[in-house]
């Protein structure tokens, strides 16, 4: 009899750190990042290897942009199991979040070695190539998604295409004659799979960037509304939010959902430009006008947002405005940056 104990009591702490895995995985699907990280922490007091908990609290961090704490976890599962392709996945969307593109498709690369035609594999590779400007080839990762799991239970696929349609600028991609039909498409792609799947915020995300393009901001206000019951706490709903009410003129609301976006991630670049966009016509100043205002304070100002913003950024919305577009109103960006005393010192 003595020489059981030894088992069953590592049999009932098994019993016990799986039940609390599942009630952490439960949190975690719940949204509830805090409570799940602290139960997978508990998990991992205990057993620090495990590479459940290490995994799902790595999702949790990296959902709360902790993308420094999520990279630990998911690179502690790979060394403690060398050919773990679910660490290298993780590990590639930390990687992206830090804008470290060279280890993102390190990474990407090794998980493909493993498995090339996996299901995550697919979907992190079309996102990075979408991350990456790399719209064709993006297109092909989704479309094989769509051809290798047509029974697939989730709308990455279409999701995918949707924001490769909306960010690529490119007609001949998909063999249209301009700009307007690539966007109508897009919208068709998020329209349809907001029908089929109501509840993915990503989804009525990217439909609401497409309204905006197309010039519908009531209804691109209407649909990022919509996604806050979805996923109230999302960074880029608040941020779309700001931005459709900037262009419908309602400026205070705007301030409002760019501070939320701010709160939640200090470093955007985009809720940056967008509260300063909003001041800007707070002041009397509008997105087009050539005036120019001079003075090395400001320019100072404007090569720290510009040299960060293209170090870092391969490709983003600011307003869905050319880098040429944006140029032309850099200085005016600077002083209104200047004169709120964001970016000092």
């Amino acid at each position: 009899m003595l020489f059981l104990i030894p088992q069953a009591y590592a049999q009932v702490q098994s019993l016990s750190l799986y039940r609390l895995t599942q009630e952490a995985n439960e949190r975690y699907d719940a949204r509830d990042d805090e409570e799940a990280i602290a139960l997978y922490s508990q998990v991992l007091e205990i057993r620090p290897t495990s590479a459940d908990a290490l995994f799902g609290r790595g999702l949790s961090y990296l959902r709360t942009r902790n993308f420094e704490l999520s990279l630990n976890d998911f690179q502690s599962i790979i060394a403690n199991n060398s050919q773990s392709m679910a660490g290298r996945i993780g590990s590639a969307y930390a990687y992206m979040n830090l804008f470290e593109f060279s280890l993102t498709d390190e990474m990407l690369t090794e998980a493909e070695n493993i498995s090339p035609e996996a299901f995550d594999i697919l979907v992190a590779r079309g996102y990075f190539n979408i991350r990456t400007t790399k719209y064709e080839a993006a297109l092909v990762n989704f479309e094989q998604l769509h051809d290798l799991y047509p029974l697939s239970p989730t709308t990455s696929d279409e999701i995918g295409i949707g924001y490769v349609l909306l960010q690529s600028r490119s007609p001949d991609l998909i063999g249209v004659d301009s700009e307007e039909e690539l966007l109508d498409a897009a919208e068709a792609v998020f329209r349809e799979t907001v029908e089929t799947k109501p509840t993915i915020a990503d989804t009525y995300i990217g439909w609401g960037y497409t309204l905006l393009r197309q010039n519908e901001v009531p209804s691109a206000l209407g649909v990022f509304e919509s996604v806050l019951f979805v996923n109230p706490t999302s960074l880029t709903v608040y941020t779309g939010l700001g931005y459709a009410s900037l262009r419908a003129g309602n400026l205070d609301r705007a301030i409002e959902g760019l501070n939320v976006a701010l709160a939640s991630n200090a470093r955007s670049v985009d809720a940056y430009v967008g509260r300063a966009l909003t001041y800007l016509r707070q002041d009397g100043y509008y997105v087009g006008d050539t005036g120019r205002f001079t003075g090395d304070n400001e320019r100072k100002i404007f090569s720290y947002i510009m040299g960060f913003y293209n170090r870092k950024r391969i490709h983003s919305a600011l307003d869905y405005q050319s880098p040429h577009q944006y140029e032309q109103q850099s200085v005016r960006l600077s002083l209104c940056l200047h004169k709120r005393g964001i970016g000092r010192a």
